[in-house]
């Protein structure tokens, strides 16, 4: 009993630190996180007015094969960072005094055209326009390597992040230690699920170590009883010992009288007196004779 608590509270420190480490790295990808989709102050009041600000981002809706997330980025640029609309008529843009705005007015529904960079995304939104003529290579060998064969409005862009057209080539770099914002954001939704499965984890430890404990006072309060019933038993035991002593010397003082009458009687007997006549009785009344 006590090592299964000692091991589960072990475990329960443990997944606790685990927890308590995992929470603070998802706290800081958090903050860059929305560091990153922070459109500054001047957009942000814009949209709060005509109540947009809760309005989801490009970014946020993108889920990217591993690997991937650079080249997508390089492609998508700023406008990874755009509010999704359903439609863009009648709001008011001479309000905005400050920032650059991006709306993006996008059909639903996915767009799949193998061999582009389409095939590397997961969403909602119909983003062949972006990414439709862009075709993903492994490197930029490979890249300059097929610059050549590209047709009016194609383009080639490496897993590392180089987008190369017939008469251009983009390169990105300079991001944080944690990442792009694709990157960072698909890392937040694994942390979120490794976050559940600890937390999960941590309930059932506890919950276990609930039983345990009290698994724990029940057997305590057994051996307490247990010991108060010895206790008792104990003293009941001393008690009637004494009480048998006390016998037993009650008996022994009435043998040792009776063993001293039964003397007292037998040495009489052998002298001719009675055990209380006294010892100088027979003279006395032998001597008070005479003859006449």
């Amino acid at each position: 009993m006590r090592q299964s608590l000692r091991e589960s509270t072990a475990a329960q420190h443990q997944t606790q630190g685990e927890l308590q480490r995992l929470n603070g790295r998802i706290a800081s990808l958090e903050a860059l996180q929305q560091a990153a989709l922070d459109p500054g102050d001047g957009t942000a009041q814009w949209l709060r007015q005509q109540g947009l600000e809760q309005r989801p981002r490009l970014a946020e809706g993108l889920r990217v094969q591993p690997g991937w997330e650079l080249a997508v980025e390089t492609v998508l640029g700023a406008d990874l960072y755009g509010v999704l609309l359903e439609d863009v008529k009648g709001l008011p843009f001479d309000a905005l005094e400050k920032g650059e705005l991006r709306l993006l007015d996008l059909a639903a529904g996915a767009v799949s055209r193998p061999g582009s960079l389409l095939d590397k995304v997961e969403t909602n939104v119909d983003l062949s326009y972006w990414l439709g003529r862009v075709r993903p290579v492994e490197s930029l060998d490979q890249a300059l390597a097929q610059r050549a064969s590209l047709g009016d409005g194609e383009s080639l862009v490496s897993r590392d992040g180089y987008w190369v057209g017939r008469n251009f080539l983009r390169v990105r770099r300079g991001e944080s230690a944690d990442g792009g914002v694709l990157a960072r954001g698909q890392e937040l939704e694994r942390l979120y699920a490794e976050r559940e499965t600890l937390e999960q984890r941590l309930a059932e430890v506890e919950e276990q170590l609930v039983r345990l404990r009290e698994e724990q006072r029940q057997s305590e309060e057994g051996r307490d009883q247990v010991r108060r019933r010895l206790q008792d038993e104990g003293r009941r035991h001393g008690e009637l010992k004494a009480q048998l002593s006390a016998q037993q010397a009650k008996v022994e003082q009435l043998t040792l009288r009776g063993r001293t009458r039964r003397a007292a009687r037998h040495r009489a007997g052998a002298t001719g007196r009675s055990p209380a006549e006294p010892a100088g009785s027979a003279g006395r009344h032998g001597g008070g004779y005479r003859a006449s």
